[in-house]
């Protein structure tokens, strides 16, 4: 009698190892999984901070333009300014506590 063939693309029945299937069985590899997540969303978090502090620096750039060819009234620009380092300090910060928490992931 033939030997019956699994039908998966690798021809195993186990799934390889990059299909992203995990199977746990312990409360703590569900916890690990969380922290994973976590870690996950804050780097997306992070990413996107970045792409709105490098807009801020382009609106920064526009303000301080304006304040220095001397328009009329200059305080919307100055608080353009404080919004902006705003949203790039807040940018740095996540950045560097997001980077401790995966250098932290790496070396457990």
């Amino acid at each position: 009698m033939a030997k019956r063939v699994p039908s998966s693309s690798t021809g195993c029945a186990v799934p390889p190892l990059n299909s992203g299937v995990r199977r746990t069985t312990t409360a703590s590899a569900v916890v690990v999984d969380e922290e994973e997540m976590n870690l996950k969303r804050a780097v997306t978090w992070c990413i996107a901070l970045g792409v709105v502090s490098v807009f801020s620096l382009g609106v920064s750039h526009f303000a301080l333009t304006d304040i220095y060819h001397g328009e009329g009234d200059l305080s919307l620009e100055w608080n353009i300014l404080r919004g902006c380092f705003a949203v790039i300090l807040t940018f740095q910060i996540y950045a560097l506590v997001t980077l401790r928490r995966v250098a932290r992931q790496l070396t457990t």
